[in-house]
């Protein structure tokens, strides 16, 4: 399937909030890390696409505040009759926060094939008395992800119906 970027034009298609261009832009200024090499490598596969796709459903998967702003839209956003701290977000647009968010989802996807991010299938034993906790091989630890959770969960926090943490790695 390809990547349709939101517009008025196309929101009852639209399947992404951002593009591979906002992506290259978005980490631009960053520090080359794992998870930018990864991305370029993703880019040069052909599989870009398909992990910003992947991050916007998984930015979907939350309850969100206000209401579509079009019934016909197929994304949650953009949103109307939401305002943070006083401020109405314009509803014809997707909030910088929530493009954002997915760049950050695609970093973390790109980081964590889908069958680490779940750690409790991750763990190889755990002790209690002096609590250990040991992962399988090659697996990734909640810790290892928990500043790129407290970045998504920055981002989406004042979107989010009844204020409740969104993501869990």
């Amino acid at each position: 399937m390809a990547l349709i970027l939101y517009s008025e034009a196309n929101k009852t298609t639209a399947n992404a909030y951002i593009d591979q261009t906002y992506m290259t832009s978005y980490l631009a200024d960053r520090v080359p890390s794992t998870a930018t090499v990864a991305y370029a490598s993703a880019v040069t596969a052909g599989t870009a696409d398909a992990y910003i796709m992947l991050a916007t459903q998984r930015i979907d998967f939350n309850d969100y505040l206000g209401d579509r702003a079009d019934v016909t839209q197929l994304l949650k956003f953009p949103r109307s009759n939401i305002y943070i701290d006083d401020y109405y977000i314009d509803d014809a647009t997707i909030p910088s926060a929530i493009e954002k968010a997915t760049a950050e989802m695609v970093l973390f996807l790109l980081e964590n094939p889908i069958d680490t991010v779940n750690t409790k299938a991750n763990i190889k034993s755990k002790k209690i008395d002096v609590i250990e906790t040991v992962y399988k091989d090659n697996q990734v630890s909640s810790a290892a992800n928990v500043s790129l959770n407290a970045i998504i969960n920055g981002l989406l926090q004042p979107f989010m119906a009844y204020g409740t943490k969104v993501y869990k790695g």
